[in-house]
């Protein structure tokens, strides 16, 4: 009886896209098997999920695509800070494999169960009033618990008819080599000997414990088919020069320079990780939050409050002044250890330079591999007001003089609620082919937020938007129109 792995979802796991596990046994041919599979959160040692899986009709394969039990322990994680460990971001879990089915016990002979040969004769727990039994003996060790119902059938000649039927298990114990099963059945006296099968009464399975796998993590990430299909986990782990952030905006997309974009890696190692910025030619750094085997996420938009540490003069020292990006138009980001070891790719950012005097509204979405992506949406907006009211007849007149008489400004209807309802619509500036490519994905984005004119972002619900999606396209219809509302209102009320 052996269970393995045979096929599984790679270590690192964007949630979103299909987790499948295939398991085999060597005992699935047996009478009502199944496999267990029991899943773990390891972070909090919680079970989160148990499926029974019956085998496939034609491999007798146990297969299961978990991908939807690990979605629901991922929740948006945006926190506008210098970095953080993205909790939410991530879900590390292991499985314990386990299968069932009718097991039928061999069992080749009885025995005398007394003071002499019973350890447990003298318990009134185990052996109510003392009584000397009769059990059953079998090389195997049995699944039965005291208290179990069990059946007896013998496969001899029926030499002793006290064995046949239904009996309650005392006590199971290891005695001389072999496994004794004490019965509820008093001493039947010597005899012929008799041999046979024990089972479950109730027909209930038995569990046998299996494996338990080795640790995988699922993450807010959900990725293209085709790009799936080549998917690699290890260009995610940032250990190296290749390595990728957790992102799939291109270097050809602008972002807002006025609000921050944060964007995710995953570090397998303890040591020290920071984001070093060179910005014309001079390098900048911050250090993140230490997250081993984590999601980290960084501000990748440089600046005076979150930089640490300027390089000068061949060594690393404290920043103090301001740094002025007015007049930068792009910069490289990549993670590096405290001593310069390079943790990542290269990721070259550009910023969006129109200067425009309208309304500005700078745009937070969630990217396909979770980090959040800022673009701005500065060309000309339109604001839409709707408003509800909720309305109550009152009595209105009064009696005087022996009448009922009527003042002009008196109101029959006293409004009790008022709810107003703001939506806005907003434009880009003339786009490039990859960032309209790349827009779609602010478009299909599940959260995004708005910080207007600067402002603090609040959250958005995206209600419809318009994008030319044609391969030839002229410069005058690489835009993109937005609209949305505010993802919670406040109530007015009268």
């Amino acid at each position: 009886m052996a269970v393995t792995i045979i096929a599984s979802p790679q270590e690192f796991t964007p949630a979103y896209n299909p987790m499948y596990f295939y398991v085999d046994s060597t005992s699935k041919t047996q009478l009502g098997f199944r496999y267990i599979i029991e899943i773990t959160n390891v972070n909090t040692s919680e079970v989160i999920g148990t499926y029974k899986l019956k085998p496939t009709p034609t491999t007798l394969y146990g297969e299961v695509d978990i991908s939807g039990l690990i979605q629901s322990q991922l929740k948006p994680d945006f926190k506008q800070m210098t970095h953080n460990i993205a909790d939410n971001h991530l879900a590390s879990y292991r499985l314990q494999i386990d299968e069932e089915y009718f097991v039928s016990l061999a069992f080749f002979g009885y025995g005398f169960a007394g003071s002499i040969n019973w350890p447990n004769y003298s318990s009134p727990s185990v052996n109510p009033n003392g009584f000397s039994r009769t059990f059953i003996v079998s090389t195997t060790l049995p699944t039965y618990l005291p208290g179990d119902v069990i059946l007896i059938n013998q496969t001899s000649v029926l030499t002793r008819p006290e064995l046949e039927g239904v009996h309650t298990v005392l006590d199971v114990f290891l005695s001389g080599g072999n496994y004794w099963i004490v019965l509820d059945l008093l001493w039947i006296g010597s005899g012929n000997n008799s041999t046979g099968n024990a089972s479950y009464a109730d027909g209930q399975k038995t569990i046998i414990a299996g494996i338990t796998s080795d640790i995988y993590s699922g993450f807010k990430g959900a990725i293209g088919f085709l790009d799936f299909k080549n998917y690699d986990h290890l260009n995610y782990i940032t250990s190296g020069v290749t390595k990728k952030l957790l992102t799939t905006i291109p270097n050809d997309v602008r972002i807002s320079r006025n609000k921050p974009t944060y964007f995710s890696f995953y570090n397998d190692d303890a040591a020290a990780i920071w984001t070093v910025f060179n910005v014309a030619g001079v390098l900048y750094r911050f250090s993140n939050t230490i997250v081993n085997e984590q999601i980290g996420m960084f501000d990748a938009l440089p600046s005076g409050g979150n930089i640490d540490q300027v390089f000068t003069g061949g060594s690393w020292v404290t920043y103090v002044s301001g740094l002025d990006l007015s007049t930068v138009e792009s910069y490289t980001i990549q993670l590096k250890t405290t001593s310069n070891v390079v943790r990542s790719e290269i990721k070259t950012i550009l910023l969006y330079s129109e200067c425009d005097e309208h309304t500005t509204y700078d745009i937070c979405f969630l990217d396909r591999l979770g980090s959040w992506i800022t673009v701005p949406f500065y060309k000309g907006s339109y604001m839409n007001q709707d408003v509800q009211r909720e309305n109550v007849r009152t009595k209105y007149g009064n009696y005087s003089d022996g009448e009922w008489v009527y003042n002009a400004s008196d109101k029959g209807q006293r409004t009790y609620h008022v709810e107003e309802s703001i939506s806005y619509n907003v434009n880009t500036d003339i786009l490039s082919e990859i960032e309209c490519q790349y827009y779609r994905e602010l478009l299909s984005s599940p959260q995004a937020y708005v910080s207007i004119d600067g402002g603090e972002f609040q959250a958005i619900t995206i209600t419809t938007a318009s994008m030319p999606l044609h391969l030839k396209r002229t410069q005058r219809n690489r835009k993109v129109s937005l609209n949305f509302t505010m993802a919670v209102q406040d109530e007015i009320n009268g």
